[in-house]
């Protein structure tokens, strides 16, 4: 994931959550679907107001932003919440990427598929984790860490 957005359209009451990731992003959106329906549903928390999620790749999103410094494309958002304010939902989010992460590679290693994100940073799956075992580790046990590196860990071993 290279960036996450909640995205308020001029004009239209509902807001929209727009994920940007490196590449694939038809494959990320059917796996980010599931997880939005399950953290948000549909419906905000005490309102009728919709969210919907949006995800391009960044190829994408630099080609809109080029075109809008162009002039060839306008912008009508009327406000943007960025990732920062998103800090839960994007630790939940890493947290089932490290779940799927690990399940892959159980599968790959015919070891028995973790079931609890606990079940991750244990033998004899801990050792998936290679030279960031002790990374993955810190974030599951302690939740308030910086969810940056751990991304990009998660990025460059199975993106």
């Amino acid at each position: 994931m290279v960036a996450c957005e909640e995205r308020f359209p001029e004009g239209d009451a509902n807001p929209v959550l727009v994920v940007v990731v490196e590449r694939e992003a038809a494959v990320w959106r059917e796996r980010l679907r599931g997880i939005h329906e399950k953290l948000v549903g549909n419906r905000l928390s005490g309102s009728d107001e919709c969210m919907e999620i949006e995800v391009i790749d960044r190829s994408t999103e630099e080609t809109v932003r080029s075109f809008c410094a162009a002039g060839l494309l306008q912008m009508r958002i009327r406000a943007t919440r960025a990732a920062e304010e998103l800090s839960e939902e994007a630790r939940d989010a890493v947290r089932e990427a490290i779940l799927s992460a690990a399940c892959a590679a159980a599968v790959r290693a015919r070891l028995r598929e973790p079931e609890k994100l606990e079940e991750t940073i244990i033998p004899p799956m801990a050792a998936c984790w290679g030279g960031n075992r002790l990374l993955i580790q810190r974030f599951v046990t302690e939740p308030d860490n910086d969810i940056e590196p751990v991304m990009s860990a998660l990025q460059k071993s199975f993106g």
